[in-house]
């Protein structure tokens, strides 16, 4: 009796070793924008939240302060007691963000925090006859981050509220 035996193929062809490693390449792509466009979105928002932090800052400060006058910046705030906006600050005064209409306007200040770029506009409106003030105070910044010539279409945080008047 003749026995055949069946020869076995063991190994990898060379498609199926393409076809691998073009997945394989194709995942590593994948991770790394997924891991590109994290880091990139983290950014936008760590700039956004500073700038938040920012207008809310400069509009409790100047509430605080009676809102008569307004608290400028620039010869009121010491760098060293802003802990909640970031390590390295410095306030200039600077062109700011337009201001809503019908406001009148406290001034206009450039923050660099961190190396990032912030334009702030303070503004108000009086109401005699509920003894109010309404403040407002609007954040700027570029897209890219760098210091910028102001427009339409960069991105901003605006903050209203208002402050009683005694005695108006």
């Amino acid at each position: 009796m003749i026995k055949h035996h069946k020869k076995s193929r063991s190994g990898l062809t060379l498609i199926e070793v393409i076809v691998a490693a073009v997945v394989i390449v194709v995942a590593v792509i994948g991770t790394i924008g997924f891991r590109y466009y994290c880091a990139l979105d983290a950014r936008k928002t760590d700039v956004q939240v500073t700038a938040t932090r920012i207008g809310l800052l400069l509009l409790e400060g100047w509430k605080a302060m009676g809102a008569r006058s307004a608290t400028d910046p620039y010869n009121n705030y010491d760098p060293l007691n802003l802990p909640v906006v970031g390590s390295e600050v410095q306030i200039t005064s600077d062109v700011g963000p337009d201001m809503p209409t019908g406001f009148n306007s406290f001034g206009s200040y450039l923050v660099i925090v961190d190396g990032a770029y912030y334009y702030a506009a303070l503004s108000y409106q009086d109401e005699p006859s509920n003894d109010l003030r309404i403040l407002n105070v609007s954040v700027a910044w570029p897209e890219k981050y760098p210091k910028w010539a102001l427009s339409s279409t960069d991105r901003t945080v605006r903050f209203t509220t208002k402050a009683d008047l005694p005695g108006f």
